[in-house]
């Protein structure tokens, strides 16, 4: 149970710099495909709390992954020059 909980985290902390790198490599399509990340996010939301009740756990995790992934894109995706997403 430990090792599953490690990798579990483990996992989830990777997210984050995949989500920065995606970022970085793909600054002009954050900008265009902004609605589509919203609603990556909101579906992935969704996933997550469906797979809880469920009690799938790596399907929750799945989605858990998408959703840090784009949550940090969209965020990155920001363009600080003109003011506007």
């Amino acid at each position: 149970m430990a090792l599953t909980n490690l990798l579990i985290t483990i996992v989830m902390i990777l997210a984050l710099p995949i989500g920065y790198l995606i970022a970085w490599l793909c600054e002009d399509e954050l900008i265009q495909g902004r609605k589509w990340f919203i609603l990556l996010i909101a579906l992935s939301f969704i996933g997550a709390i469906y797979s809880y009740f469920v009690s799938s756990s790596v399907l929750g995790l799945t989605f858990a992954f998408i959703l840090v992934v784009s949550m940090v894109s969209l965020i990155m995706g920001y363009d600080r020059n003109k003011g506007k997403i």
